[in-house]
Parts: structure tokens; sequence; C-alpha cells
């Protein structure tokens, strides 16, 4: 009987191709499945860190940026700084030159590639911009936020990590004057 049966499945013609060509296609199927998935959790762990410094060249404070759904979450913890509220923001060159660190350029705006107002007419602001970091008394401070303008994300017009990089900046209280500086580099992550 099951000579019979083999023979009845191998005597019809295309019979054994089309077997064949339905185990392929599903297995294919799931190599691409497969292959898109770590991709995808690979993508969403992006995270990139900043040592921040004066322009002495001392370190002032650090950061640390983890790619999210919805933007980039920004850490950042500094010390030695008088109390205060301090402008914070990404700037487009990833140089941190001392004295003035003006190599870091202008603040990091892909906004003024053509879209540079909302629908109601308001400007838009640049991407870079951060909340004030507030220090207090003790000369030390924290900020948490999420900057939903930019990515860690390779290749994209608003990412962080492009060619030439990015930096943050900690400018004065009262003045434009940056007085620490941090270029933007990707952490590789372990598991």
């Amino acid at each position: 009987m099951q000579k019979m049966v083999h023979n009845a499945l191998v005597d019809r013609p295309g019979t054994r191709w089309q077997g064949f060509a339905v185990f392929a296609g599903i297995f294919g199927l799931l190599c691409l499945l497969l292959m898109a998935v770590p991709a995808i959790d690979a993508d969403r762990w992006l995270q990139a860190k900043i040592e921040l410094k004066n322009a002495d060249g001392l370190p002032v404070g650090n950061a640390s940026l983890t790619q999210l759904s919805d933007g980039v979450r920004v850490s950042v913890q500094v010390q030695g700084l008088l109390p205060g509220k301090y402008p914070i923001h990404f700037h487009s060159k990833g140089k941190c030159v001392a004295p003035d660190f003006r190599s870091s350029r202008g603040v990091f705006d892909t906004h003024s590639l053509g879209h540079k107002t909302r629908p109601d007419g308001q400007p838009v602001p640049p991407a870079g911009l951060l909340p004030a970091l507030i220090v207090g008394a003790a000369g030390t401070g924290e900020l948490n936020a999420l900057n939903t303008d930019v990515t860690l994300r390779a290749h994209k017009l608003h990412s962080l990590l492009r060619p030439g990089g990015s930096a943050l900046v900690i400018h004065a209280a009262h003045s434009r004057q940056i007085i620490a500086c941090g270029a933007v580099t990707r952490t590789p992550v372990s598991d």
C-alpha cells in the first residue's frame, strides 16, 4: 500500500516540483521575516553618549541618548557649574574645539530645508532645541527630555549621527557664549 501511494505521487506530472516550490516559498518567506526582526530590534536600541567639557578641556558632565519609537530620550548630568538656567541644544557639527566651540557651528536645524513655518504661520523652532538645564545651589544639574525632531537612525535627514556628526552644547546662563561642548558618539549596545 505504501508503495502504491508513493507511485501515485511520483507518477503525477509536476507533483514533486510543486511540493518543492511550496516548501521553497515558505522557507524563503520565513528567512525574510527572521532577517527583518533583528533589524527592527537593533534600530530600537540605538544609543549615543556625550562627554561635556568646558573651555579648559575639563569634564563638566555627560549625556546619554536613546532612540525611542517617538524620538530621542536625552539625559544630561552636569556638575561644577554656577547655579542658574542654561540654554542647551544640539549643534550641527560634531567638533568641539576650545575655547569658543564655534567649530560646532549653529543649532542643529533640519527644518531650514524648506519647512520654516507651521500650518498656522508660526515659525518652526530648530530641531536641536531642548528645555533649559537647571543647575542648583550645589552646582549640579540634570535634564531628562524627549526630542521628537531628531533621531539616531543613520541616513535620516534629522540624524544626530549623520556624516560630520553633531554636538551637544551648553550656553552661559545670560549670553550666547558656549561654556561646554561634547560630540555625539554612537555607543555600541551589548546584550
